[in-house]
């Protein structure tokens, strides 16, 4: 119990930090994550924005709402199958990202630069030991 709970106190801290940032742009975590989403991958469907920042259902459409009323995301009905839309950076939305990004990474690497790169190698060793094994119980 206690890795379970050191390791969320852990996640919620760098959440915590990654906000700060975040909030400076005025978005929420949920908003970057949806944009990040697009800024790595272009165009994507809802339902693969949701795959990749490991959200549910639930509070996608309000977040998309958002993004597309400040005018960073463009939603457009899918050509080939009109049930799913296609979300899509604009201009806006990627002239800030390609600031917010490499900004929000110097910051998460000053922030884990508390440990040393033979501490992260461990701990990515052991993180990926653990999704390894417990995919294979799925």
């Amino acid at each position: 119990m206690a890795v379970y709970i050191l390791m969320n106190r852990l996640i919620n801290t760098l959440s915590k930090e990654n906000y700060k940032l975040i909030s400076k742009y005025n978005l929420t975590l949920g908003q970057f994550g949806v944009m990040e989403a697009l800024y790595s991958s272009g165009e994507l469907t809802t339902g693969e924005v949701m795959n990749k920042i490991l959200t549910t259902s639930g509070n996608i459409p309000v977040i998309v709402k958002n993004l597309e009323k400040e005018g960073f995301i463009t939603r457009t009905q899918s050509s080939t199958d009109r049930r799913k839309y296609m979300l899509k950076l604009t201009q806006k939305g990627y002239d800030l990202m390609s600031k917010l990004v490499p900004a929000n990474i110097a910051y998460m690497d000053e922030l884990l630069s508390l440990w040393d790169e033979e501490d992260k190698k461990q701990l990515i060793k052991l993180m990926e030991k653990f999704r390894g094994q417990y995919e294979q119980r799925s």
